[in-house]
């Protein structure tokens, strides 16, 4: 190995480990700044293990008040009675962690406790007197922000302003009393902090809450703790240590925690796996690390461009904040408005809520787009990098390090390619013409309309990659930078030519592919690519079908569903809903994705018929989605019941659902009982009080595991296939390989290869193994009876390898 390559790797690791540190301790100062320590990793804690002993406090501390021997803290106890102990405990403690290490007066302290209190019990008048109205408030307030304390006061200001309560306010005496008992609970109950007075000139002493030395210390071991456990994973400049048992493979150095091989916390499991043989996953796992990787500089540069412009081409994100919408009324008064102006004016907020809330999306977008450039700019002049892959608990295998990934979003893939090339041959020259079609979005075609299409706009592929600045016909396409990247390959695209660029090929729908494949289901198949056909089906077009059907049978006596035949329902407004459905998707989820899918349309110009209330239009819609679904993949559904009755049956006997893969990876599902009691206060909506959801290993989470075992299962069987794909294609002679789950990815000259063994792998797979009967054979291990598998259907597995568009 190349020892100066090597030391730059040793380098880089310690790096990653330093810009953890760096980035856990800019966090940890960003919340002591912001008075919001209760946020950071001891501040969790702190409330974890505290707010139990301190509600016991209060509530002894109310036994005794009541007895009339508490003197003038009477008053106190009144006030606390009024408000549910472990509440007062929580916003009590969350009041005094949010700026542990900043010392503050015991004044500011206490009146800070009880201004928090009041609120509480202001609201929870609210609620119980006025339902209607709070339900209504509170839903439109978050809408309108995730932030806390704005929340916290636009409900009272709404309150106030429409007097929908009738709240004596507490004195300055009484909050002063009751603040100041509770901070004498909390020393007491939990030892985190304590009074010291601070003398000014000769006679002024002031009392300040300051943490402990025992809790400084605390914080400090707890603290490092944090910083070795977030470091920042980067590529590797020399291959990753091949992996060879679930804890040796990976970086290179102990300047960062090992890896394991499987992203678990389950120790126990880990142990179990050193003992488990599973060559394929050793060897397709080291194939993914020892694939040669290089940054796409065309791409980078243009991106970089287009980014320092402040243009948002090609998906990025706006630089700056959206604009908010102009307002016809900036310095009138609302009480001098007309009914009409009032009308716009409410308009007006609604879009200006809009706004806000997508400039808060586009931050962390522009964030992660940031960190993909620089990560992209620090490798751009290595010839070659790697990276270092993990399986979680169901066989899936993840590049480990963020943001420059073969698995990211489309500027993330584009700025990547291989760092080995291979010559294009004719039929390369044809699969990359494919690529690029699917690139831009011509997928729902035949392979050789597809190539038809490229070779028919060759002029502007060309344009785009001579001038991407002046001719922006790219940035129309569904994955536009990947498509710039192929427009910059297509235009030195020649027989001989060596090519870089990664050519994919996608399942189509693929968890339902397996769910038919298991089931021997031919509609199924038919639906999803799994028989030959002339151009390749569509699952969600078919149910878009099937809904648009039932609408038109509606629309004579249904305004609503003329609304929305009116608004249209496309294959985008049934995809996401059909996709999710073999990884436990639920009419709850469908009715989200449709409301979504409404908002996109909004954004995108076109008119709702339905205001800014979505919730009525988006059920409507779902019921008539989930039924279509239904009617569509009958045998999948009944698949996946079965599966669900199976977990059931085992998690009752407080036992982990466990299978091996056709791959021989042992999955273990253990979702344990998790005790949460949730704290309701009306400021932060539900809060899960931390120190309470404690896991017990012991007994298992039955409804986790029914909702879990469908998407679980499946997604095992997709990462079975990928590794046998995978190791088959090294048998032919491929290394390298972009993989994302169910689209793969060589060199185009090499995707004939693919092609193949994308589909004897496929069948090869479910023709010996009968995942189901497997499936129940573990359970009859653990328990006595278990139902019988679903009958199986007359879909010819075989067919698959004939299906031009299984994966397309």
């Amino acid at each position: 190995m190349n020892q100066h390559l090597l030391e730059i790797q040793r380098k880089l690791e310690a790096d990653m480990q330093t810009k953890g540190i760096d980035y856990y301790r800019s966090e940890v100062s960003k919340a002591i700044e912001q008075t919001n320590e209760s946020t950071t990793l001891y501040g969790i804690l702190a409330m974890k293990k505290s707010v139990d002993s301190v509600t016991k406090c209060i509530e002894e501390f109310l036994d005794y008040a009541f007895t009339g021997k508490a003197g003038r803290l009477s008053s106190a106890g009144h006030l606390l009675s009024l408000l549910d102990p472990e509440v007062a405990a929580y916003l009590s403690l969350k009041s005094v962690i949010d700026s542990v290490s900043k010392n503050q007066t015991l004044t500011k302290c206490a009146m800070g406790i009880a201004g928090m209190l009041e609120d509480q019990f202001k609201f929870s008048m609210f609620e119980e007197q006025e339902p209607h109205w709070f339900r209504r408030i509170q839903k439109d307030v978050n809408k309108r922000t995730s932030n806390r304390y704005f929340r916290r006061y636009a409900i009272i200001h709404t309150m106030n302003k429409k007097a929908l309560i009738d709240h004596e306010p507490w004195s300055k005496q009484e909050k002063m009393h009751l603040g100041c008992k509770l901070v004498d609970l909390i020393i007491q109950s939990t030892g985190l902090v304590e009074l010291t007075t601070h003398t000014f000139g000769r006679t002024k002493r002031v009392l300040y809450l300051t943490p402990t030395e025992k809790t400084m210390e605390w914080i400090d071991r707890i603290n490092a703790r944090g910083e070795i456990l977030a470091p920042r994973y980067m590529p590797c400049v020399v291959p990753p240590r091949d992996w060879t048992s679930p804890t040796d493979g990976g970086y290179h150095t102990r300047h960062i925690r090992p890896l394991p091989l499987i992203k678990t916390v389950n120790r126990r499991y880990l142990e179990e796996m050193e003992h488990h043989e599973m060559p394929e996953e050793y060897r397709a796992i080291n194939a993914l690390q020892k694939t040669k990787w290089a940054v796409n500089k065309p791409i980078l540069e243009v991106m970089k461009t287009v980014w320092e412009s402040g243009d948002s081409w090609g998906g990025l994100p706006q630089r700056g904040p959206l604009p908010l919408p102009p307002t016809q009324f900036p310095d009138k008064p609302k009480s001098e408005m007309t009914e009409a102006e009032r009308v716009m004016f409410k308009e007006w907020k609604h879009a200006a809520a809009r706004v806000h809330q997508s400039n808060s999306r586009l931050n962390s977008k522009r964030l992660q787009l940031v960190r993909t450039m620089s990560m992209a700019d620090k490798f751009k002049d290595f010839d070659e990098f790697y990276f270092v892959w993990q399986n979680d608990f169901r066989g899936r295998k993840y590049v480990v390090s963020s943001f420059l990934s073969p698995q990211g979003p489309d500027y993330a893939k584009a700025l990547l390619t291989f760092a080995n090339g291979v010559p294009l041959t004719s039929e390369g020259i044809y699969w990359l013409g494919v690529h690029g079609a699917n690139c831009f979005g011509e997928d729902k075609v035949s392979f050789d309309d597809r190539a038809y299409w490229v070779s028919k706009n060759t002029d502007a592929i060309e344009a785009c990659a001579e001038d991407p600045y002046e001719n922006t016909w790219w940035t129309k396409a569904s994955d536009p930078w990947m498509f710039l990247a192929f427009c910059f390959e297509w235009r030195k695209a020649a027989v001989g030519r060596i090519s870089h660029l990664p050519v994919s090929l996608d399942g189509s729908n693929n968890g339902l592919q397996h769910l038919s494949a298991i089931n021997l289901d031919m509609k199924g198949g038919e639906s999803t690519n799994l028989v030959p056909c002339e151009i390749p089906r569509d699952i969600y077009q078919d149910v878009a079908d099937e809904v648009n059907q039932v609408l038109e049978s509606r629309k004579s006596h249904d305004a609503m569903a003329r609304e929305w035949l009116e608004f249209g329902v496309t294959r985008k407004c049934t995809k996401r809903p059909v996709m999710v459905v073999p990884y436990g998707g639920k009419i709850y989820s469908t009715r989200q994705y449709i409301e979504d899918y409404i908002t996109d349309r909004i954004e995108e110009g076109t008119l709702s018929p339905w205001g800014h209330d979505l919730f009525e239009p988006s059920h409507y819609l779902a019921d008539i989605v989930w039924a279509c679904i239904s009617k569509v993949i009958t045998a999948a559904r009944t698949v996946m019941d079965w599966l669900q009755e199976i977990s059931s049956i085992v998690s009752a006997e407080n036992l982990p659902v466990i299978w091996e893969t056709p791959t021989g990876f042992l999955v273990h599902q253990m979702y344990p009982e998790t005790r949460s009691r949730r704290i309701t206060t009306h400021i932060d909506n539900s809060l899960i009080k931390p120190q309470v959801r404690e896991q017990n290993y012991m007994k298992s989470d039955r409804r986790r595991a029914v909702n879990g075992a469908s998407p679980n299962f499946i997604h095992s069987l997709d990462s079975a296939a990928m590794t046998f794909t995978i190791n088959n294609c090294v048998d032919v002679g491929i290394t390298d390989f972009a993989m994302v789950h169910d689209s793969y990815g060589v060199h185009a000259s090499l995707v004939p290869k693919l092609y193949e063994q994308t589909r004897a792998s496929f069948v090869r797979m479910y023709e010996q193994n009968d995942v189901l009967e497997q499936f129940k054979g573990f359970a009859l291990e653990v328990v006595d009876e278990v139902p019988t598998p679903p009958q199986k259907g007359s879909l010819d597995l075989s067919l698959v390898k004939e299906s031009k568009y299984f994966f397309a």
